[in-house]
């Protein structure tokens, strides 16, 4: 039985009950407002069951901060660090050493894991887990060039540094690796570049 919650009137069936409604009681929208209601309701359920398949794929999947390129992974912070070590880089251009500038890698709510805090060369490494981060990490976040054959916009054999050399040295022994140097705790770096003119 459906009975008309204005009146109490019992009817045989949800048919009559609307008819009885639109007709004395003058509402014509009852059986819409009915189905509105029931679809937002289930696009709130599909809405629900899709941000839980959304996340749980993402966890699954392991797209973390440690598998993506040092320049996309925020630190954020120095709190629960799986690693922190700290390198120190000296570049010295046509004999004269360079700057490297203090918060590189860090802006507002962001830390890279290689950074620095101050100019005097240290390279600060952390991350939220243990890997590896080399040099080539460092210049890519600092937003310079650096591999085998240039260092800022220096680059050895072109026709205006026809002479020119560009070496790395790790604890004062040269290095071929360039940018794929694996930064090491208390390694001292130099990369040196020098052009002779005649």
């Amino acid at each position: 039985m459906y009975k008309c919650h204005i009146c109490g009137k019992e009817f045989f069936n949800e048919p009559s009950l609307f008819n009885h409604k639109r007709d004395k009681h003058n509402i014509s929208e009852v059986k819409k407002e009915t189905n509105s209601g029931r679809i937002f309701f289930y696009v709130f359920i599909i809405f629900v069951i899709s941000l839980i398949v959304l996340a749980g794929y993402s966890f699954v999947s392991g797209e973390d901060e440690c598998s993506k390129p040092a320049k996309e992974i925020n630190v954020g912070g120095h709190n629960n660090l799986e690693l922190h070590i700290h390198s120190h880089l000296k570049i010295i251009i046509d004999g004269k050493q360079e700057t490297i500038p203090s918060n590189i890698g860090i802006a507002y709510g962001i830390m890279r894991p290689v950074h620095t805090h101050d100019d005097i060369g240290e390279l600060h490494i952390e991350g939220p887990c243990k890997r590896d981060f080399t040099l080539g990490d460092f210049f890519s976040i600092w937003g310079k060039v650096f591999n085998s054959q240039c260092i800022f916009e220096k680059c050895i054999n072109n026709e205006n540094n026809a002479n020119s050399s560009l070496k790395v040295f790790i604890d004062g022994q040269e290095n071929n690796d360039f940018e794929n140097i694996i930064l090491k705790d208390k390694q001292e770096i130099v990369v040196e570049y020098g052009s002779s003119k005649e």
